[in-house]
């Protein structure tokens, strides 16, 4: 059963106890990694606890299909629940590993177990996920992003409360930064008031000093050589970002942040062939210091396959975290390639 937004956070407090499976998804993840600790401290789960946890990701149970329903069938050794822990990467889950949660969910109920399932983005519509909300004895926990509109209320209702006014390019830089995960964005407002305290004004150069991912903005001029196909440019952007401190991760999470609102772009621009209603209706908001390159990019990729783009940067994503040492290597050449299909 899919729990319904307004009761999650009373529900991770007091869960179900016939409940063996829960089903954590959503295009939030910082939230949704926020909401499965809640459930942890709620079932005062002992993560040094190799006998009663256990943790398996989604490349294990591919190379052994049943690990999962292995685990998850042992006892516990020494209290009275015993928690397994799954973690799906991709949004095209392998047909093994769906089989393999099948054939967990086919032994329900378990009077010991408690399994902890997160993913990313998954349609509700999915065999798997209904498959899972349709059993008494899963619970689905949807972590949604928050829209731009709603993300402007509550920046400026926290703000409000402290007597602080923001001014609009400020609030449209900070609204760009925090859009995507809502676990960052009450830390970063609580810094921001320490910051400015005793002003009552936050401006934009504010928020280049005190939000936690400022550097990030250095990353936008790569994306746009990238995506004007300014091939010597990009190569010194990627040097430069090389001796930023910004992480490879990081980085390519930009990328894919601007990849889709490149696309969402470009499809308005076809239909409209107004770039002007192509920037106004994209989200997050485009700023303007970038606005000049943000148009030579739509219409030198209006033509692209950028939905192959999106998925060779979540590939490449993967392929860093399995092999971090070459996260330089692999983001240069990714990098390189991706300009040189811009003509």
């Amino acid at each position: 059963m899919k729990i319904k937004e307004y009761l999650i956070d009373n529900y991770l407090l007091n869960p179900e106890d016939k409940i063996n499976l829960f089903f954590f998804i959503g295009p939030d993840s910082g939230l949704t990694d926020q909401r499965v600790k809640i459930l942890c401290k709620t079932f005062k789960i002992d993560n040094n606890n190799p006998f009663n946890v256990s943790r398996i990701d989604q490349n294990e149970l591919e190379k052994n299909p049943t690990k999962l329903l292995d685990e998850s069938l042992t006892y516990s050794l020494d209290t009275e629940k015993r928690f397994v822990f799954l973690k799906i990467y991709s949004e095209n889950i392998p047909t093994s590993v769906v089989k393999s949660i099948k054939d967990l969910i086919s032994h329900f109920p378990l009077k010991d177990t408690k399994v902890i399932i997160s993913a990313r983005n998954l349609s509700l519509t999915l065999p798997l996920v209904k498959h899972i909300n349709d059993n008494v004895f899963c619970n689905t926990v949807v972590s949604y992003q928050k829209s731009a509109k709603s993300l402007q209320t509550e920046i400026i209702y926290v703000f409000s409360q402290e007597g602080i006014k923001i001014t609009d390019d400020a609030l449209k830089l900070l609204e760009s930064n925090l859009g995507d995960n809502q676990l960052n964005t009450k830390k970063a407002l609580d810094n921001i008031i320490s910051f400015v305290y005793p002003r009552k004004t936050i401006d934009y150069e504010d928020i280049i000093k005190i939000i936690p991912n400022s550097k990030l903005i250095e990353v936008d001029e790569t994306v746009f050589s990238v995506f004007t196909g300014n091939h010597l440019e990009t190569a010194n952007s990627i040097e430069l970002l090389n001796s930023s401190g910004v992480s490879t991760l990081e980085i390519i999470r930009v990328f894919l942040k601007w990849s889709i609102t490149l696309k969402v772009a470009c499809d308005i621009y076809k239909k409209t062939k107004s770039i002007d209603i192509a920037i106004k209706e994209s989200t997050p908001y485009v700023f303007w210091k970038v606005r000049p390159k943000f148009e030579e990019s739509i219409r030198k990729c209006v033509n692209l396959n950028l939905n192959s783009i999106i998925d060779r940067l979540l590939a490449l994503e993967k392929k860093v975290k399995l092999l971090p040492s070459l996260d330089i290597y692999l983001l240069s050449y990714s990098l390189s390639r991706l300009s040189k299909m811009v003509k």
